[in-house]
């Protein structure tokens, strides 16, 4: 997604990151720190605190990532009303290849 850059908190890091859970579990080990949206907060793991960004300006991209090929109608729907809510582009909702 990117590089973490520089926090104001005075911690540079030009390590590449992304929000997945096996880096939860890399924080759990004591081998980092990660920024990650709040939803993660649900994922209780041990020795994993989380803590709020206070820069306004802290904003993270959100993906929509499908199934190449036939979806469900529930997926189907859930692009289609991602799609009329603004929320994702007018190609979200075209079969993906």
């Amino acid at each position: 997604m990117g590089e973490l850059g520089e926090l104001k908190i005075g911690f540079t890091s030009s390590a590449p990151f992304n929000s997945s859970i096996p880096q939860i579990g890399l924080v759990a080990a004591g081998l980092g720190v990660s920024v990650l949206p709040a939803s993660y907060q649900r994922i209780r793991i041990d020795g994993v605190v989380y803590r709020t960004l206070l820069d306004p300006e802290a904003v993270t991209a959100v993906w929509l990532v499908q199934r190449k090929g036939v979806q469900t109608p529930m997926a189907k729907a859930f692009v289609e009303l991602l799609v009329a809510s603004g929320l994702a582009p007018r190609w979200a909702a075209q079969q993906p290849q």
